[in-house]
């Protein structure tokens, strides 16, 4: 039933890495009547944010350090996903480069 629970962060603006734990202030309101047992104080909502919701922005630093290959890779993407989604794709293909090493991950395209 909606409307028996409320929750009221005090501190909502906090940033944190995915898959880390950020401790944040607040209230938790009981209207639903029944008595409300807490045995811990360790209490975890998931929570995601539309990506609407929020900006990005690749540092420029970054950009700059990409060697141009991969910079045009990064222009290409980012024009056609948005930086967003381009930074996640070029994150994935960089980790296979690290992994596999930049000579193996070429031999696997044809550049047309």
């Amino acid at each position: 039933m909606h409307g028996e629970w409320s929750v009221t962060i005090s501190n909502p603006d906090q940033a944190a890495v995915p898959g880390s734990s950020v401790v944040y202030d607040g209230t938790i309101i009981n209207n639903s009547g029944a008595d409300l047992f807490l045995y811990t104080t360790d209490l975890s909502f998931l929570m995601e944010a539309p990506p609407e919701s929020y900006e990005f922005e690749l540092a420029p630093e970054l950009l700059a350090e990409l060697d141009p290959p991969y910079r045009r890779l990064w222009d290409a993407l980012s024009d056609v996903h948005g930086e967003l989604e381009a930074a996640r794709v070029l994150a994935k293909i960089l980790a296979v480069v690290s992994n596999c090493g930049e000579n193996r991950v070429a031999s696997w395209f044809v550049m047309c």
